[in-house]
């Protein structure tokens, strides 16, 4: 349990932050380049042949690294803050947890709206993968 009157982002560990958004960035090329790009183009009606500019590319590329790392903050508040000390298992459960309870709902829209029940399971499967093992890294590293 962190002191209340301590800043609580002071007491992080920015280097297991930084290697836990890094890992998470390389799950998302994985995820959607080889295993599932097409399908996911697919889904969302990307031409693939249409090749987006390098300076694109690049803006697209750190917004998304952007993105991830302020997510793998939240995260490790959230795992700094449990009332219990967590390792790798109890912070594997927390990356769960915020999974279920914020991106499954969130990215419910897609079946539920665009009813693209598969394109729910590519964009959930990955941000359940990617906040889990994040969450062991940060479990590993304090």
């Amino acid at each position: 349990m962190i002191d209340p009157s301590q800043n609580p982002f002071a007491i992080l560990n920015y280097p297991a932050i930084l290697v836990a958004a890094v890992i998470n960035f390389i799950i998302a090329f994985v995820w959607y380049t080889p295993l599932f790009g097409k399908k996911w183009a697919a889904l969302v009606g990307a031409d693939m042949s249409k090749k987006p500019s390098a300076a694109s590319m690049a803006g697209s590329m750190i917004g998304m690294f952007v993105s991830t790392f302020i997510m793998t903050v939240g995260l490790a508040f959230f795992i700094k803050i449990a009332p219990w000390q967590c390792g790798p298992l109890q912070a594997a459960v927390i990356g769960l947890q915020i999974s279920i309870f914020f991106i499954w709902t969130t990215e419910s829209g897609k079946i539920f709206f665009q009813g693209k029940p598969a394109l729910y399971f590519i964009d959930a499967g990955y941000q359940t993968i990617g906040i889990v093992i994040s969450a062991i890294i940060l479990g590993l590293w304090k």
